[in-house]
């Protein structure tokens, strides 16, 4: 496989962000046209393995939007730190949204990999629907807070996939409009509930990052896009000395799952930024850069020891999938420490689907 053509960066300031614009609203978080040929190649074993079926749009049925306003009740029965039983209910109300998670990642990785122009326009019809009928706009962030973290996720999701099928010559145009205009919508409307929220400074905020900025790409939205790097920058100003989070490392037996939680959306925001020249992975605040919060994470995930000056508990395993994000990590650092962990394909339906497929490079670890 041949590597696609680095593009033109420039090292970010907290001074250029505020200026920063959308150069390329075709851009998503690889070269699709160049990652195509790729696939159409020789392949490592696990990038092969990756690869999505040719046929259909998704294994996942499409999913009718929710109507009527949304009412997710929280993730955990019990206050932090720690998680303590999960609500069931949480998963039954948020289902209708994981599912379009789940759609929306599947066909844009068939899409990215193979070019379908059908698998597009299906990708297409199915969020033309929830953009017509408004979904995502309608909930209490006070009384349902967990409404306000679920459209992050899903607007994220869907922005994600648009992004991936966005120059494809085939779709209906209007259509596409529609869509975008809709998403840009509901990301302002969550935004603007900051405040009332108390600020969310730990991992929610750069998720509302992601959703910001893989959103703008695809609005072509200049402000919003620099409200997404905005949040990052916030991030990597939280990243302690160590290269802790500070408040993730107050989650109980769930400082290591949050301390990664907390990294995903910042690897999914630096890698969307470099497709529109600007590097976020060489901003730095207090001398320390998303590297560095990657770093201590990898070294949590060896040896427990390294948490317990900021937390006793002993720590849940992350999920696999989680680990997506080090897909990208394995492409931009030299760190010996990734290779165990991507041992087999890898996908997250909030990062943009099929990683492995997209993006995955050709290290020996490959």
């Amino acid at each position: 496989m041949t590597a696609a053509p680095e593009p033109v960066l420039e090292v970010p300031t907290a001074q250029t962000l505020v200026a920063a614009k959308v150069k390329d609203p075709n851009a998503s978080f690889f070269d699709v046209a160049a990652r195509r040929r790729q696939l159409a190649g020789d392949l490592p074993p696990r990038v092969r393995a990756s690869l999505p079926p040719r046929t259909g749009c998704s294994t996942t049925a499409a999913p009718t939007p929710p109507t009527g306003a949304m009412e997710i009740p929280r993730r955990y029965l019990a206050p932090p730190p720690g998680r303590g039983p999960l609500n069931p209910e949480q998963a039954k109300r948020a289902g209708p949204y994981w599912q379009l998670e789940d759609f929306v990642a599947e066909a844009s990785t068939r899409y990215g990999a193979y070019g379908d122009p059908a698998v597009a326009s299906c990708l297409l019809a199915t969020l033309d629907a929830w953009a017509r009928a408004e979904t995502l706009l309608n909930y209490d962030p006070k009384a349902w807070s967990q409404s306000w973290f679920t459209v992050e996720w899903t607007t994220t999701s869907a922005a994600l996939a648009v992004s991936i099928i966005r120059a494809e010559p085939s779709l209906d145009q209007d259509s596409l409009q529609r869509v975008t205009a809709w998403l840009d919508r509901v990301a302002r409307k969550q935004l603007s509930h900051t405040a009332v929220m108390g600020g969310s400074q730990n991992n929610h905020a750069y998720w509302r990052g992601l959703m910001a900025t893989s959103t703008a790409i695809v609005a072509a939205d200049d402000e919003l896009f620099r409200q997404g790097l905005a949040l990052f920058a916030t991030g990597i100003e939280h990243i302690a000395e160590d290269g802790s989070f500070p408040l993730e490392m107050q989650r109980g037996e769930l400082a290591v799952h949050y301390q990664n939680f907390a990294i995903m959306p910042l690897m999914a925001t630096a890698e969307l930024a470099r497709r529109q020249g600007i590097d976020l992975y060489r901003y730095s605040a207090n001398g320390r850069t998303l590297q560095n919060a990657a770093g201590f994470l990898l070294s949590a995930l060896d040896d427990p020891a390294v948490v317990r000056k900021h937390q006793s508990m002993a720590q849940d395993e992350v999920p696999p999938e989680d680990l997506s994000w080090m897909e990208w990590a394995a492409l931009r650092w030299h760190d010996p420490r990734l290779a165990r962990h991507l041992t087999h394909p890898m996908f997250h339906r909030r990062l943009g689907g099929g990683i492995t497929a997209l993006v995955a490079g050709t290290t020996p670890s490959h």
